[in-house]
């Protein structure tokens, strides 16, 4: 029987079943979809022996009342496999820390740095002995975008585009050159200190912007476009292992 990983995000939910380390199913579910998913849900149920479930947005009526029920509800408080040496634990966002538990999982023998690339850029750092020690978050790709016409009276709302010349001709290439060459360099720069404090250091990408973004990164990054999931699986594989 496989493990059903459900993480419910502000914008969709996505579901995964998992057989020990290895992603037999994916689903990625928004809007009206997640009210006419009951026969894959039946199914899922049907194939899983244990649920995890993480939440951000508060309101579960779209799920199962029998997953909402049975299911290891992430928290603050959750045992996990690796130690948080974060000053306000309370506070820190759940797929930090399902991030960093995945990556201390696939590269147990490194420090890892986690750069996910979605609504903000979050960068995240565990040890090779597993203590997470923090990090940092900025605003991400469309969230710079939609703050310039947002709070100014001019600037346009652009759709941004991965080639951004240096100096910007027109207010788009501008404005694009601001936000593209900006993220880049703010990412490179952060693994450049990154890498001078930390030896044997394995990068991570993921999030939905990492593949904008993945050609012009200096540094070899592996990427993982389910390392969240991972996580979760992991500390549900863990959880078992305390009982």
């Amino acid at each position: 029987m496989a493990n059903l990983i459900i993480d419910v995000g502000n914008s969709r939910t996505k579901v995964a079943l998992f057989d020990q380390d290895e992603l037999k199913h994916f689903y990625s579910l928004s809007g009206e979809r997640e009210w006419t998913f009951q026969e894959q849900w039946e199914w899922l149920i049907d194939q899983s022996q244990q649920f995890i479930l993480s939440d951000v947005r508060g309101t579960l009526d779209h799920l199962p009342k029998y997953i909402i029920d049975q299911a290891i509800r992430i928290s603050p408080d959750t045992a996990l496999p690796i130690q948080i040496d974060y000053k306000t634990p309370e506070t820190l966002g759940i797929d930090r820390l399902c991030n960093a538990v995945a990556a201390h999982h696939l590269h147990p023998n490194n420090h890892c740095l986690v750069i996910d690339i979605g609504t903000c850029i979050k960068y995240d750092l565990v040890t090779s002995k597993g203590h997470y020690l923090g990090g940092a978050i900025s605003p991400g790709l469309h969230m710079r975008v939609k703050s310039m016409p947002d709070y100014t009276g001019k600037l346009p709302l652009i759709e941004p585009e991965k080639t951004a010349k240096f100096i910007g001709q027109t207010s788009f290439e501008a404005i694009n050159s601001g936000i593209v060459n900006g993220i880049t360099h703010e990412i490179n720069g952060f693994i450049e200190q990154y890498l001078l404090n930390f030896n044997d250091l394995q990068i991570i990408g993921t999030g939905g912007d990492f593949d904008f973004f993945a050609d012009a990164l200096k540094s070899t990054i592996f990427a993982h476009d389910f390392l969240t999931l991972s996580g979760l699986n992991q500390i549900l594989i863990y959880q078992n292992h305390l009982k």
